[in-house]
């Protein structure tokens, strides 16, 4: 009988252990819980319950979790102790999860039990958010926009988070406007004022803290205004110049524009001044500024018209270009010329200097022509430039020459060189083969000068000259090579013969060393063979005779006797 009861009390545990145990997951978890930037290393822990009967101990059942549908962490658990209905515990895995990731993160959990009498409590999918700092990116837009004249947009790029709203500021950021507007582009129009701009934005998950953007700043450009030119002006066909100067104007100048049609072409000058010299326009033109001030679109200024009108116009002077030296007097007169008539004015050196001669009629005598002489007349109408004309008149002969002049050693001849005209004669008469040849052979003992009047083939003379130069011959230069400066009156004194036809001669006497002992530039054939008031001690001695630059020096030794 007792074997029977005990049997019968075993069996009714065992029922009751197998058919009323019903664990099950807690709906929340304990950790982690969502949060701003958790670890890679968040402990695990959820609730355990008893939904059944009263446990018996050593229950051992299997606990896990999958993070993200990855590998599962899967734990063993053993309650050693009775476990009464409707008791809870925390459990806490041993293996961390990492949630470092910014993001949402899902767990699913499961617990496994032989025999669980309900499965459906058995499991449970939480997510958790790791949340993260917003990415503040950038924000991007024209930086410049014209003052009242605008529509754009701007735009943040590069950001992680949730925008919460914009703002902006007049103020240099002392104070703030809200926007409402969580949009990532932001448009506006006909801004008047530099505008600051910022977004604030929460984090993804809005678990850390919200943030602000960099501040964006809209400068504003005034609107372009073209100005004002200058007042439309005559300006004279025989040249002119000013200046077009623009004025009241806004912006930067672009460029000038200029037209020859009345406006219906322009051509662009690359020109940013505000002013605009302009010289001898020939074309009544119309000039224009294209201006702009910043970003704003360009405008252009007013009008100027320079109006070509008939200037000074001197004509032509009327008259002789061809007189003779000496002979000449005729009368110019001028013809179609506009304007009146300052001056008539005559150069005698080319036009390097001029002389006014203060007659303002419309003739003009000369008288005796000396050379090529410029004639011109000086008209000037109204406030225009004047304008001259010019006559040249050509004096003959205008280019008389007896040829170079020449140098020649004594006794020898050399042959002149008349030109200019048909008809020479040289004089004077001595020494020449043929005084009236154009090119006579002449052999003069001494320097002479001959002329030669030359006549034209117009029958105008003229007078030139020629300087023959006649050296001596060098042969006749005796250098002596002995002195003996001993008071006898004899060889005390250097005498070199002839040298006195020589004004350019240089001579320098050197001892054996090579020290200059005397030196005279002309020599004077008076050297008494002292230096510095003594007579020089009797020995060899070098000398050097320079004649002329054009004459190869002569050198040799002079000895020097003093005793007596």
């Amino acid at each position: 009988m007792k074997s029977f009861v005990t049997f019968t009390l075993f069996t009714i545990l065992l029922t009751s252990h197998l058919h009323a145990v019903d664990f099950y997951i807690g709906s929340t978890v304990i950790a982690p819980v969502s949060g701003c930037e958790l670890t890679n290393s968040e402990t695990v822990t959820i609730i355990i319950g008893n939904a059944g009967g009263i446990t018996t101990s050593n229950t051992t059942f299997d606990i896990s979790y999958t993070l993200n549908g990855g590998t599962p962490v899967t734990e063993s658990y053993t309650i050693n102790a009775g476990w009464a209905s409707s008791a809870t515990f925390s459990y806490s895995f041993t293996i961390d999860a990492d949630l470092s990731n910014c993001q949402e993160h899902i767990f699913q959990f499961e617990l496994i039990l032989t025999g669980d009498s309900n499965l459906a409590n058995n499991s449970l999918t939480k997510s958790i958010f790791s949340d993260c700092a917003p990415t503040l990116g950038s924000l991007t837009g024209p930086t410049t926009v014209c003052d009242g004249v605008n529509l754009d947009s701007l735009f943040l790029v590069g950001y992680n988070g949730v925008i919460n709203r914009w703002d902006y500021s007049n103020d240099n950021g002392a104070t703030w406007t809200n926007i409402t507007n969580t949009s990532d582009t932001l448009q506006f129009t006909n801004l008047t004022a530099q505008t600051d701009y910022r977004v604030i934005l929460d984090s993804p998950y809005g678990y850390c803290a919200s943030d602000t953007t960099g501040i964006y700043t809209i400068n504003i450009d005034p609107v372009s205004v073209g100005g004002t030119l200058n007042s439309n002006m005559n300006i004279c066909s025989n040249g002119n110049n000013g200046v077009l100067d623009l004025t009241g104007f806004t912006g930067n100048i672009i460029d000038w524009q200029f037209s020859v049609d009345g406006g219906v072409n322009w051509n662009t000058l690359n020109l940013t001044n505000d002013s605009l010299v302009f010289n001898d326009v020939f074309t009544t033109t119309q000039y224009q500024v294209t201006v702009q001030s910043g970003v704003c679109s360009s405008v252009l200024s007013s009008i100027a018209e320079l109006t070509v009108i008939a200037g000074s116009d001197a004509g032509n002077i009327i008259g002789e270009d061809t007189v003779c030296n000496a002979l000449a007097d005729s009368l110019l007169s001028i013809s179609g010329y506009y304007g009146n008539i300052q001056s008539w004015i005559y150069s005698t050196d080319s036009g390097a200097t001029w002389v006014n001669t203060g007659d303002n009629s419309a003739t003009f005598s000369y008288a005796s022509l000396l050379g090529y002489t410029i004639f011109g007349v000086v008209v000037q109408e109204t406030s225009c430039p004047n304008d001259t004309t010019y006559h040249p008149i050509i004096v003959l002969p205008t280019s008389v020459s007896g040829g170079p002049n020449l140098t020649i050693t004594e006794g020898d001849s050399t042959q002149l060189q008349g030109s200019g005209g048909v008809d020479y004669v040289w004089t004077p008469s001595s020494y020449i083969d043929d005084e009236f040849s154009q090119t006579p052979t002449v052999w003069p003992l001494t320097n002479m000068t001959y002329s030669v009047e030359v006549t034209d083939q117009y029958g105008c003379k003229d007078t030139a000259f020629v300087l023959i130069t006649v050296l001596p011959d060098l042969q006749n230069i005796e250098i002596p090579t002995l002195m003996t400066p001993n008071g006898d009156g004899y060889n005390d004194i250097w005498k070199i013969k002839n040298i006195d036809s020589y004004d350019e001669s240089e001579v320098y006497v050197f001892d054996a060393y090579g020290k200059v002992m005397y030196q005279s530039s002309p020599y004077n054939n008076d050297w008494d063979a002292t230096f510095n008031g003594d007579v020089i001690p009797d020995g060899t001695y070098f000398y050097l005779v320079k004649l002329s630059p054009d004459i190869k020096p002569i050198k040799g030794t002079l000895t020097i006797v003093s005793k007596k």
